[in-house]
């Protein structure tokens, strides 16, 4: 009962910080991103501990000075992340903040009606993205972790499901839904960059450590032939721009286990290469490095 209690009050000052974001006016949301930033940079000093860790080991190159504007920039980004989700939530909204970049690939895989696997991470405004395409190329079928919050988590899934897509739970089913989808030639939207626990991932290089990765996406490819396609919607200016990449390629082997790892390392090597054109836009706070070989945990 308690728990319940503690969900509904979330969900009151989620609604009523939800009012002010929706009045402000467009010319303001720059100062609001700012003036939001710094206050969760000021109270977020856990958080200012994990994203320097992160960076330390993704740009070890960088200067000190170079790390500590980015965590500035992290939290900055996170404010207009949670601002523009909140006030631009419908996509007719959103269509008037999205530029349409080069996503051939995606069209390409609609030609080719052979389905299509999504990938991309937490970098830039991803539910933005989904959105979109499922508006303007193919309806897509999205796996995600279900909210602890009941109330959030029904608004959300509101919100994800507007333009036709489909929201899959990360649940003992996951993979039966995910497959068929694929089977019947549909769009599967895939995150891969959350660290797995040691039964859920492989151990492939991300950046410049190994890190435990979702498999998913390679062995949906090996058993659908269905391709692999990065998607990414990056900020630029006041608007947003999505675009999407060819389609993930290595060289099989015919081992199934080999080659899960090869396309596993790929992936991450093509997303750490987008991130790096703009690491402010990534999302440094999760402990994207916590599960180690022999289950080992990084300290954060």
């Amino acid at each position: 009962m308690k728990k319940k209690s503690n969900f509904k009050r979330e969900y009151f000052l989620y609604k009523i910080a939800e009012f002010f974001i929706k009045i402000t006016p467009p010319f303001a949301l720059s100062s609001l991103y700012k003036g939001i930033g710094k206050i969760l940079f000021l109270f977020g000093k856990r958080y200012r501990k994990i994203i320097m860790k992160n960076l330390n080991i993704a740009f070890p190159e960088k200067k000190e000075e170079e790390k500590e504007a980015l965590v500035k920039e992290s939290f900055s980004y996170l404010a207009r992340l949670i601002v523009d989700l909140t006030k631009y939530n419908k996509i007719s909204k959103i269509e008037k903040i999205m530029e349409k970049g080069d996503v051939s690939t995606l069209e390409k895989a609609v030609e080719e009606g052979k389905g299509a696997i999504l990938i991309s991470g937490h970098f830039g405004n991803w539910e933005f993205g989904l959105l979109w395409i499922g508006k303007h190329i193919e309806r897509v079928s999205a796996i995600v972790r279900k909210m602890d919050n009941p109330y959030v988590e029904k608004k959300l899934r509101g919100f994800r499901e507007q333009t036709g897509n489909t929201i899959i739970y990360k649940d003992m089913r996951a993979a039966a839904k995910s497959l068929k989808d694929l089977k019947e030639k549909k769009f599967l939207g895939i995150m891969v960059d959350v660290s797995q626990q040691e039964k859920e991932g492989v151990y492939v290089k991300f950046f410049n450590k190994i890190a435990s990765t979702t498999p998913t996406p390679a062995k949906f490819h090996l058993k659908t032939g269905a391709p692999i396609i990065p998607v990414f919607t990056i900020p630029e200016g006041k608007k947003y721009k999505i675009y999407s990449l060819p389609p993930i390629k290595v060289e099989l082997t015919g081992d199934k286990e080999k080659d899960t790892l090869l396309i596993t390392e790929e992936i991450n090597r093509v997303l750490a290469n987008e991130i790096k054109k703009f690491p402010q836009y990534y999302f440094w706070f999760h402990k994207r490095w916590k599960h180690q070989p022999g289950d080992r945990i990084e300290d954060y």
